[in-house]
């Protein structure tokens, strides 16, 4: 027990020490030192006491003080620290809606015919490169990370990434519907440390140690401070940590000493939400076209320039939209063509 005290006259003989009493009969000494406040021990915790208190020095002991009535209470002491579980904080994102295809391939009308010169295999101005695959965008709202999709309504075995809230796609299989979902996934996990301190009458600071791996601590959170001499339920909150496991421990330090609680764990996950709509685009179905190589009699014909003698040659193939004919042009005996598909001279016959 904590005793204050204002000193009376030491009567020119320097006080030595103090003395305390619970009966008035038997006398103990306080803690040593001869300044307020002193320090009563042996007394039982929460027992109500009529206390005197009184100087001592080399000529004896001095009158006692007046009785006074208090109540000893538990010795402050190094605080008690208990690590309790953990808990995944990290919050879910709120569902993206899936938005409208764009850039689905659609073919209009038919170009000129592609020509080349004779032997060289190359072939100038082409009907459609690339036109194997069809293309189209899958769109999401603002946040869209991913896409889930599949070949079938309801069903999306697949996921591919986002850029932008989008998916520019130039593989689909053409005539093969493709059904999409926005996703969105929360990738900045949090978590929450818990413990108990009992702070025993001192002053205690508290933190929780943590890593990811079991018995590393490399980094601390602040917890506060804890005072009184009861326990208290201490926590504290991490943001953007990366999935995974954390091992973690409370620690609790005052003017008597430094405490630590066990280890605990606690895994924390992504979270992602899905659109409740689908959307779905079809990239057009295709037939063949016939383009036809030009050769000259005399000289090479060309597409807008003459030539000696030109004549139908060779074909080769190109994927166009199946709602389009097919497209053949006959070389008359003159010229090569110009720009109208007209020849310098001979005649002229395309069909569409």
């Amino acid at each position: 027990m904590s005793l204050a005290f204002t000193a009376g006259s030491d009567n020119g003989r320097a006080i030595t020490k103090y003395q305390y009493s619970t009966d008035g009969i038997n006398w103990s000494d306080t803690d040593a030192g001869t300044t307020s406040p002193r320090v009563a021990s042996g007394l039982s915790n929460g027992t109500n006491y009529t206390m005197r208190l009184r100087a001592v020095n080399v000529a004896g002991s001095g009158t006692s003080s007046a009785t006074f009535n208090a109540t000893s209470t538990t010795p402050y002491g190094a605080p008690t620290a208990t690590t309790n579980s953990g808990s995944d904080t990290t919050s879910t994102p709120s569902a993206p809606t899936t938005n409208a295809p764009t850039n689905v391939e659609s073919f209009g009308t038919l170009k000129d015919v592609s020509y080349t010169t004779a032997g060289t295999g190359t072939w100038t101005n082409p009907y459609k490169t690339g036109a194997t695959n069809g293309t189209g965008t899958m769109n999401g709202s603002a946040g869209t990370t991913s896409f889930i999709w599949g070949t079938s309504s309801g069903s999306y075995p697949n996921e591919i990434g986002a850029t932008s809230n989008a998916y520019a796609g130039t593989g689909w299989a053409r005539g093969t519907s493709i059904f999409y979902k926005a996703k969105i996934t929360n990738t900045s996990c949090a978590l929450q440390f818990n413990g108990t301190v009992n702070a025993n009458g001192n002053s205690t600071t508290v933190t929780f140690e943590y890593g990811t791996s079991p018995g590393g601590y490399p980094s601390s959170v602040s917890a506060g401070t804890v005072t009184g001499a009861s326990n208290t339920a201490v926590s504290a909150n991490l943001s953007s940590l990366g999935a995974g496991t954390y091992y973690f421990r409370v620690k609790a330090v005052n003017a008597a000493g430094t405490t630590y609680g066990s280890q605990q764990q606690v895994t924390i996950s992504a979270k992602s939400s899905i659109a409740s709509t689908e959307q779905s685009f079809t990239p057009p179905s295709v037939t063949t076209i016939y383009e036809i190589a030009i050769i000259g009699g005399g000289g090479a014909g060309g597409y807008s320039s003459g030539g000696g003698g030109g004549q139908l040659k060779s074909y080769a193939s190109a994927v166009i939209n199946s709602a389009d004919q097919n497209l053949s042009y006959t070389v008359g005996t003159g010229g090569g063509y110009n720009s109208n598909g007209e020849t310098n001279d001979g005649t002229r016959s395309n069909s569409r």
